[in-house]
């Protein structure tokens, strides 16, 4: 599976990219919600996104919207340590759009992502 990692935290940036890449996944991180919307647009479409919801800037909630616009169907896993009002909106009526709480172990992700 080829993932987009966006996240602004350098350990998870760190981190993340080799534990899915034990899992046989392909990974390319950006830091940025911008970044991310750019690489979209321009790149050959991952099977999945997983995007930090608390990033400056633009955060995930945002970042989310503006992808949906273009990429209505793309699944994406929202990584976040607290679901809020905020969070519940964007993913109300969007099947293609879940949560992974952070920070997640090897097998929660696994998990998630045996069932994308």
């Amino acid at each position: 599976m080829n993932i987009l990692l966006v996240d602004d935290d350098d350990l998870i940036l760190a981190s993340v990219p080799s534990l899915l890449g034990i899992l046989g996944h392909h990974v390319e991180s950006v830091d940025r919600g911008a970044k991310a919307l750019a690489l979209l647009e321009t790149s050959p479409e991952p099977d999945l996104v997983i995007l930090d919801v608390s990033m400056p800037e633009m955060g995930g909630v945002e970042t989310l919207r503006r992808l949906r616009v273009f990429k209505p169907q793309l699944p994406v896993l929202l990584a976040t340590g607290n679901v809020d009002a905020a969070v519940e909106g964007a993913m109300a009526g969007d099947p293609h759009t879940r949560v992974i709480p952070k920070p997640f172990t090897l097998g929660q992700i696994r998990t998630v992502l045996a069932q994308t």
